[in-house]
Formats: C-alpha cells, structure tokens, sequence
C-alpha cells in the first residue's frame, strides 16, 4: 500500500528521517506529499502511533486515529477523537477501558443509555454533581431504589431520602434519614404515617421540643402539645391549642383544667373561674366531679370570693357530696386565706454560716449546698460577665487526703466530658488554698422535684421518655470514655425550662482505667446502688444501668421499687426484680421489662450497655397503647 502510495525515493527518505529517529521532520513530510492516511499506517507499522493518530487527527480522520488508539490500547486519546468524530458510544467505551468510570458516565447520560448509566454510578463515581445527575436519570427512568443508592453513596442522604418519599416509599425514606442522622426528617415520615407521637418523641430527643409540640398539636394530641408550649414558655400557644378542643371531645374536661391552670399562672384568675364555672354547669356538681369543685373552690378564695366558695360548695351538697367534708373543707379555706392575708416573714439566707473564698473573680450571690465533700455557692464570674456554680472544698466531713483525691477526681472527670446533657465545667483551680471548680449554672428543677405529689403539670409519658432517653445519652458518653457515674438519681437530673436534663454532681464518678482492681470505697446513695456497689466489689457501666432502672421505676411509676428497713438499705438486694406494673398497671410491656432488666441482681443479667436501654425506650414509642399517652404517677 505504502508503495502504491508514495515513490520509492519518498519512502526512502521518510525510512532514512525515522531511522534517525527525527520523527517530527517525517510526520511534516508526509503533510507535504499528501499522503497522511498511509503515512498514519507507516507510522504505526514503526511503533509511532501517537504520531499517527494525531496526523489522521489534523485531516479530521477522528474516527480512523480512534481505532489506531484502540489498537494501540492507548484508551484515552481514541476516547477523545470517538467524541470528536461524534461517536459518543465508542467515546464512552473507551473511557470506560482508560479507568475513566466519570466521563464515560457523562456520556452515557447523554446517551441516555439506562443499564450503563446504573451500572457506573454505583461503582468509582465521586463527583457529587455527577451523581446528583445520575440519580435523576435513573429516577426519571423508574429505578428510583437505584437512584437513591446513587445518592447515598454521594452522602446525599436528604436528597435520597426526599426522593424516596416522594415516591411513595416512606419505608426506605425512613432507614435513609435514620442513617444519615437527619432527626427531623425522621419525624417528617413518621407524621406522614400519622405517628404524631412518634414524630414528637423524635423532635424531642433532638431537642426541638417547640417543633415536638406542634407536631402533638397537628397529631390532635392536644393536652400533650399544651404541657409541651406550656413548659417552653409559649402560653399562647399552649391556649390555641386547648382552645381548639370541642366540647365533645373526651379530653375536654382535662383540656380545660389545663386551660385555667394556665390562665391562673399569668395572672387571669377571673378567666379561670369563669372556664372552671362553666365547665361544671356542663358535666355537674356530682361527687364524681370533686376534684374540679374543690379547684373551683381553691380559686374563688384565692380571688377572695368567699361568698362564691360558699355557694360552689352548698351547690355540690344540693348535688349530694358529703355535708360533713364540706363544711370541714370551707373552715380550712378560710383559714388559710386569714393566714395568707397575714403579714410575711423574712427568711435569712443560709450562706451567712459558710465562707465564701475571697477573689477578685468570682462573687458570691447565694449560697446553695453543702454537698459530700465541698460546698456549692451561686457565684458572678466577673470576667466571663455570667453566673456559675462554683463548688470549692471542704475538709470536716472526709480526712483532707481523701477529699482532695474525690475533689481531684470528680474535677478531672468532668473537664473530658463533653455533651449536651452534662453540666459544664469552666474552670478548675485553688482560691485561698482550696481547690475548687466552676461549672455553667442550670435553671430548673430536678426530677426528684418533678416527681413529689401536688404537681400542677406532671410529667406526661412521651415526656419521661424523652428525659430517660437523654439521660441514657448523657451516660453512654461518660462510659465511652470510661467514667462511671455511681450516683444516678432523680436528685442528681435536672430539667431545664426547655425540657433538656443535665446530669450533675459526679462527685462519686470512677474512672475505671485508673487502677480498675483496686478496693472499692462503698460510697452513692444506697437507695439507687447495685448489689456490687453495697458490696463494694469491681464496678463496671452496668453499676449505672442499675442505677437508672431505680431512676427510671420511680419516675414512671412515683413508687420506690424496694421498701427497705434502716438496717437492710446497704445490704445487697436478691430475689427478682419487682415488676413497674404493680403501680402502674397500664405501663407499656416493653417499658416495664426495659426497667426490670436493668434492676437485675446479677449484672450479667442486666443490658450490656446504656444505648440498649435508649434503643428499647424507641420501641416504647412505636408499640405504646393510645391511652397511655397521659399516663402519669
């Protein structure tokens, strides 16, 4: 061919420039004879096929310089002329066998070749854009379980999981958010279902309990959403709910308790009286209504209406109640009234009795405890410009070397925790040749104060879940990094205004790597501690699982799990644990069995971890029965 082409003395001189390796004055003499189709040939047939298919490139020969590259296996070049010579499929298959999955998935998109498309974008693809694009395709194209792996595995975890709700699997949109973490889209799915009180329970371990309680709200979970506004300070909002309930409705009644418990709390007891009279004109005076009579009553004397409380209660005797209870309960509420209209008397603050360091830092505003070893003031951080509690030791109640190791300790283990749900420490340090420690001051309450009789608002059960959930978080991170509570208790919880628990005082903590084997010191309070603790035997994460299945019996059920003698509360407890429902007889099942596992006498019989008895807390969620909703102690 090369001698059809070309004269000898041509073939020649280009054999003679090739030989001397001047390959670039050949490749400019083949132009100039014009003979670059069967230069290209020569010039493979040397070993120069680069060469050659750039020539064939320069008379637009694309596709004939394609197939040299192919030939040659140099993957890349051929697949840069196939796409000049607008041959997208050769184009594609040659980036495909250059290792280039991206731009052979370029080009099958516009191909719009589906089985290449879904084959490629699974496997090497890393561009997110590329994916997103991908995705769509395949959505477009009905393989919408394939496009939303595209997504994930781009990390596009809400476009994925937005892509499957939207096309109707609620199911794989679930375990899509779930995994990526995405709360709120959780409960979004969760209320599309019609699970309201799932949804809520979600938003709240988050902690968006105002998004919780208008979730509870849409849900027409009034009562629930009017205590969720209610604690979070939103007392309109808490109204319009309570509001909205008819007047034959089954919660109407509590619904409207709720409302004039509210309206008295700002201030508008007249509002309350006139909600509270009319709801009784509506269901009756009868004993069955005592409750709500003698709220009525308590009102009437607080607005000092003592004619009304006198009338409220003949009328419920007209009603037939008890004459003799009435007539006790009006002399008791006018002595009351003639008590508060009493003159007050002043209370002088505790702190006078204990010493506050001086320091230029820190101020003193109040004093607050006198706990195991060292006294808790209330103090102003001066430089920080914020109110903190400053905890500094004392020496009368432990010989100073043991109260300085606690100190030590309990200072040491709080500085490497850091979560939400744990108090903050600021700072640790001496002042006056004490040690001490500052941590963020918490407003509220603690649970034990949740808990005692003659609560306004108690805790409803979607909201214990969510405070043992926490707590549950709070503790798994203390075990991650080895560190031992050792005092879970009610007292030690707090509960903030908007319903997030800080977990205090870890004046007991252990850290288990430091000396894991050495003699334990008997120490918590002995109502919550486990029979290895009484016993004083090695203690593992398993002592605070114990610990919170006492936490949690108490805080479900208002009853104390064990009923102990002086002498038997530091003796190890045996036998079964009791079971919750024997107080509380429409506890969800799997609560019940959740607080008994973790009150096993034998650790090994308990739950390894914490996070298990978090993850059974979100079965009680799913399988609780509606009624139980409203479930308090």
């Amino acid at each position: 061919m090369v001698d059809q082409a070309i004269t000898r003395w041509q073939r020649f001189r280009l054999q003679r420039l090739l030989s001397e390796g001047r390959l670039s004055e050949t490749v400019e003499l083949l132009r100039s004879y014009g003979v670059e189709k069967v230069g290209a040939k020569m010039l493979c047939d040397e070993g120069h096929c680069v060469a050659a298919m750039e020539l064939l490139a320069s008379i637009d020969e694309f596709g004939e310089a394609a197939r040299i590259g192919l030939g040659a296996e140099n993957y890349e070049m051929a697949a840069r002329y196939f796409e000049s010579s607008g041959d997208l499929v050769g184009a594609a298959q040659a980036h495909e066998s250059a290792g280039k999955p991206e731009s052979a998935l370029r080009l099958y998109l516009k191909l719009g070749n589906l089985e290449r498309v879904r084959a490629l974008a699974t496997a090497g693809v890393d561009s997110v854009d590329l994916l997103k694009k991908s995705a769509s395709f395949l959505h477009e194209n009905g393989k919408t379980g394939r496009a939303a792996k595209v997504l994930i595995k781009g990390g596009l975890m809400q476009e994925a999981g937005t892509m499957l709700e939207e096309s109707g699997n609620l199911e794989g949109a679930l375990k899509v958010y779930d995994s990526g973490g995405l709360t709120s889209c959780v409960a979004a799915v969760h209320e599309k279902q019609g699970d309201f009180r799932r949804a809520a329970f979600l938003l709240m371990k988050a902690g968006d309990f105002c998004e919780a309680a208008e979730t509870l709200s849409r849900g027409g979970e009034a009562i629930q959403a009017a205590r969720l506004f209610r604690r979070l300070g939103k007392t309109d909002e808490a109204m319009a709910v309570l509001d909205a309930v008819s007047p034959s409705a089954a919660d109407f009644v509590e619904a409207t308790r709720l409302t004039c418990t509210i309206l008295e709390h700002v201030g508008n007891v007249v509002g309350a009286l006139k909600r509270l009279e009319d709801l009784l004109e509506r269901i009756g005076y009868s004993s069955q209504n005592e409750d709500i009579i003698y709220e009525l009553v308590d009102l009437q004397m607080t607005a000092g209406d003592l004619g009304g409380a006198e009338r409220t209660l003949s009328r419920a005797r007209e009603d037939g109640m008890d004459h003799k209870v009435l007539t006790e309960q009006i002399t008791e509420l006018r002595r009351v009234t003639s008590e508060l209209d009493g003159p007050g008397s002043n209370v002088d603050s505790k702190s006078a009795s204990f010493r506050f360091p001086t320091s230029s830092r820190y101020k003193m505003a109040s004093f607050l405890a006198r706990g195991f070893h060292g006294e808790l003031f209330v103090a102003r951080d001066v430089k920080d410009d914020r109110e903190v509690v400053l905890k500094i030791l004392h020496t009368s109640s432990l010989p100073s070397r043991v109260a300085r190791t606690y100190f030590r300790r309990e200072s040491r283990a709080m500085l490497s925790l850091n979560h939400p749900n744990i108090v903050k420490v600021y700072e640790v340090g001496e002042l006056g040749g004490r040690p001490f420690y500052t941590m963020e001051y918490v407003q509220g309450n603690n649970l034990l104060e949740h808990t005692q009789a003659g609560q306004r608002m108690p805790l409803t059960l979607l909201e214990k879940l969510s405070i043992c959930w926490q707590i549950c978080d709070a503790l798994a991170h203390a075990h991650d990094l080895r560190i031992l509570h050792r005092d879970v208790k009610l007292d030690n919880i707090m509960l903030t205004p908007e319903m997030s628990v800080k977990l205090l005082d870890f004046g007991l903590a252990k850290v288990l790597d430091e000396n894991p084997h050495a003699s334990q010191f008997i120490v918590g309070t002995p109502a919550y501690m486990s029979p290895e603790q009484l016993s004083g035997r090695m203690l593992d994460e398993r002592t605070d699982i114990y610990s919170l299945g006492i936490l949690m019996f108490r805080l479900f059920t208002g009853d104390v799990p064990f009923e102990q003698s002086k002498d038997e509360k530091r003796r190890p407890r045996t036998g079964p644990p009791p079971d919750p429902r024997q107080s509380m007889p429409n506890l969800p099942t799997e609560l019940a069995e959740a607080i008994m596992r973790c009150l096993e006498p034998e650790p090994g019989s308990r739950f390894k971890e914490v996070r298990e008895v978090a993850k059974l807390l979100d079965v009680v969620v799913v399988r609780w029965p509606s009624e139980s909703g409203r479930l308090t102690p």
